[in-house]
């Protein structure tokens, strides 16, 4: 199992973060990944012009570094979010389309995660922007049916 201390210490230099217990995991019922470590992120966004406080939840897998991290968002946001590209109705924001396989070097952990959060973030704070949203959802549109 992959040893997250160091990971964690030097992640909690940019964002305020805390590893949920299992119990904690399981109460707030996400479809997170069974066995594995979830970490809560309280962070800040602009949106709208605004600064906004929002949470994420990085679920790793239990074979982490093996497979990705998903990122979620908390549930009290989603309905303001819902109908913005890039999430989920399982509260997800989709950061990497699934079902890719993705090479992470073990000394670039620490960035692929930092990375992760960065694109939630502005996931959500580029949505205010209507021209985004339409240009986003044609893509997805797109690659929906190229996969499928």
């Amino acid at each position: 199992m992959f040893n997250f201390e160091s990971l964690l210490r030097n992640f909690r230099k940019l964002e305020t973060c805390k590893v949920l217990t299992e119990k904690e995991s399981k109460e707030i019922d996400y479809q997170f990944y069974p066995n594995g470590t979830v970490w809560e992120v309280d962070s800040e966004i602009t949106f709208n012009g605004d600064f906004k406080s929002i949470i994420f939840y990085i679920s790793f897998p239990e074979a982490f570094p093996y497979l990705m991290p998903k990122i979620f968002i908390k549930k009290e946001i989603y309905e303001e979010l819902k109908y913005i590209p890039h999430i989920n109705n399982d509260f997800s924001v989709c950061i990497f389309d699934d079902g890719l396989n993705y090479f992470m070097p073990k000394e670039k952990i620490e960035n692929l995660i930092e990375y992760m959060v960065h694109q939630a973030k502005m996931t959500i704070s580029l949505s205010a922007n209507e021209n985004y949203n339409i240009e986003e959802f044609k893509r997805e549109f797109k690659a929906y049916w190229e996969i499928h």
